[in-house]
């Protein structure tokens, strides 16, 4: 991590952003395996 001092806007973004990189990676993982699953 950036040596960032917490509460800067940076570093909220920074935060954020990987959230919704996380979320989005996980929404992704789920959505394969419902298909594989259907597929199946």
């Amino acid at each position: 991590m950036f040596p960032v001092k917490q509460g800067t806007p940076e570093w909220i973004l920074d935060t954020l952003a990987q959230l919704y990189a996380f979320v989005e990676s996980l929404r992704a993982g789920i959505l394969q395996s419902i298909l594989l699953s259907r597929r199946l």
